[in-house]
């Protein structure tokens, strides 16, 4: 089923931080072990994601964010009560957020929003340090998995 979806200002709400994974827990190598620790905190734009890489974390996550070929994924729980879906004619239906919980943050080629990027504070900090901004304030076409 393909919908848009609306995650509303004041959505974001979690009572523990969540985990960083690389590809949500789907690496052969890695699994569900995280590679990073984060912070996360909504601001005007959406959610704004600061984050260091472990050292231990592959030296290819880092490059390959700030070669700018990573984005940002979320998994997260919508509370009951907390959603609501619009049908309009002639679009796609729009899937609309007012609360959610934020299960784990991912790295991955293949993020379900484009405007979730990545970028690094400068190439030789590649494989160790990251700044993250991850918004969405306007629907944007996503796929249910």
């Amino acid at each position: 089923m393909e919908f848009e979806e609306q995650i509303l200002p004041g959505a974001y709400v979690q009572p523990n931080p969540p985990k960083l994974l690389f590809d949500h827990g789907q690496s052969p190598n890695l699994g569900k072990m995280p590679v990073g620790k984060i912070k996360v905190a909504e601001d005007a734009i959406g959610l704004k994601i600061d984050g260091r890489l472990f050292k231990s974390a592959p030296a290819l996550i880092g490059e390959a964010a700030a070669a700018g070929e990573l984005g940002l994924s979320l998994r997260f729980i919508v509370p009951p009560g907390y959603e609501r879906w619009e049908d309009r004619a002639g679009e796609l239906p729009l899937h609309v957020v007012g609360g959610m919980y934020v299960r784990e943050i991912s790295l991955t080629a293949f993020p379900a929003y484009s405007q979730a990027t990545v970028t690094a504070r400068t190439i030789d900090e590649a494989a160790r340090e990251r700044h993250w901004r991850w918004v969405t304030r306007t629907p944007i076409p996503a796929h249910v998995r």
